[in-house]
């Protein structure tokens, strides 16, 4: 029986701290084989885009690993809709490093909504990712409690919501409440910190909702894998940038397409080649830190991935 334990101590700047305990004992117990290749996929221009970015060399595309840049948002629709009809099935995220891009909101908009481009590929509906706090933000809103409300409204307002798991875990809280002390009324604010618990509980048992064509930030896509990935650019700067092109190799295991804003000023649209034709060096927020124990090597301004 094999057991895979992943671990990354590059988080622990404290030398002292190491090397982690479990890690120790491992090495003690067995021979651990240690994983220097990537398996997320076996897909040529992946691994090579993948290392390209890595090492700050120039990237090649090809049929499953494209950058190209559009003139507006109905270009950038068509370029969208083709990667979507064209991924020879499973999942497609499309990630961008900023919700306040209107270039980037219209062209999921018009791809969820009408047949885009030359190819007649679309309409292909979209589902923006919800935070849990933004969930929790509508969930109140439907529920239109008052500031308190008896027993029996807030089960009868709980039970008009979805889905049906859901609901009945709110529920069960509530009756259980009810029936071991006593409680005639809750407070609006009882119920909005009962509903934020079972979002992120809900979220770290079932994982996020299954949608084919999901769109999300940068940081909603953390962690995670695609069938496609389409990184969405209409921003200025080289950390967005940067951050956009290491999410553009490591989260699809079938293909990539980059889509950007043509019409950008010019050092923006220059951001965008340059940030993925360098040498990122990701750091997860502790660039301040990690700075002051090991400057970067071959890279002018460290990238937070």
């Amino acid at each position: 029986m094999a057991t895979l334990w992943p671990r990354d101590e590059f988080q622990c700047l404290d030398t002292a701290l190491r090397p982690n305990p479990l890690v120790a004992w491992l090495a003690d117990t067995g021979v651990p084989e240690v994983l220097t290749f990537v398996h997320r996929t076996n897909v040529p221009a992946l691994l090579t885009g993948a290392a390209q970015v890595r090492m700050g060399a120039p990237l090649t595309p090809g049929p499953r690993l494209i950058v190209t840049a559009a003139p507006g948002v109905p270009m950038a629709s068509a370029y969208v809709a083709n990667a979507i009809a064209w991924r020879e099935g499973g999942d497609v995220a499309v990630i961008t490093p900023s919700l306040k891009s209107a270039f980037v909101k219209g062209v999921v908009a018009r791809v969820g909504q009408q047949v885009c481009g030359k190819h007649g590929n679309g309409p292909y509906p979209i589902r923006w990712e919800q935070s849990d706090h933004d969930a929790q933000t509508a969930i109140m809103k439907d529920l239109e409690l008052p500031a308190v409300a008896s027993s029996a409204e807030t089960v009868e307002r709980l039970q008009r919501l979805s889905p049906p798991g859901f609901v009945r875990d709110l529920c069960d809280w509530v009756t259980y409440q009810i029936r071991a002390t006593g409680r005639t009324q809750f407070r609006s604010t009882d119920i909005e910190t009962l509903i934020g618990r079972q979002l992120a509980l809900r979220r770290q048992r079932w994982g996020h909702e299954q949608h084919p064509f999901v769109a999300m930030t940068v940081q909603q896509a953390k962690n995670r894998e695609f069938a496609g990935v389409i990184v969405n650019l209409a921003v200025s700067g080289r950390r967005r940038c940067g951050a956009s092109a290491t999410n553009f190799v490591q989260r699809p295991y079938s293909r990539a397409a980059m889509v950007h804003d043509h019409r950008s000023k010019p050092r923006d649209s220059r951001s965008i080649p340059v940030s993925v034709n360098r040498r990122l060096m990701r750091c997860d927020g502790l660039r301040s830190r990690i700075a002051a124990h090991s400057p970067a090597v071959g890279c002018d301004r460290p990238v937070s991935g």
